[in-house]
């Protein structure tokens, strides 16, 4: 079995500004516990899926509780219209209805900049 490990991360790297902070931080993490000396650029390939991975998943439970939601009936037309069209778009991983009322607040889980020719529907 192998030992739990208790890291303190400290970094320079800027947060949510497109220079892949998180991919920074997978890649540090997986250094400090000894992975990728022999090849990093395997590593920086095995973070990069394994990222890519918890998006994906993250992006299908987010489609199957909408689907829930409108199956309910709690869904409105213009928000459940804007989630699929939203998840047609490149760049999108997940988009839900969230909240209630006269249509509800749409989340979205997306790729930086997937929205920004989409600033029409951002209010």
């Amino acid at each position: 079995m192998t030992p739990p490990a208790v890291l303190s991360v400290a970094s320079e790297v800027p947060q949510s500004v497109g220079v892949s902070s998180s991919a920074a931080l997978e890649v540090a993490t997986a250094r400090a516990l000894g992975a990728g000396d022999d090849d990093p650029l395997a590593l920086a390939r095995l973070c990069q899926e394994a990222e890519n991975h918890v998006v994906g998943a993250l992006g299908s439970l987010m489609a199957a509780s909408h689907a829930g939601y409108d199956a309910m009936g709690l869904g409105h037309p213009a928000s459940t219209a804007l989630v699929h069209e939203l998840l047609a778009g490149p760049g999108v991983h997940g988009a839900r209805s969230s909240g209630g009322g006269c249509g509800g607040t749409v989340v979205v889980v997306c790729d930086a900049g997937a929205l920004d020719d989409r600033r029409d529907l951002i209010r």
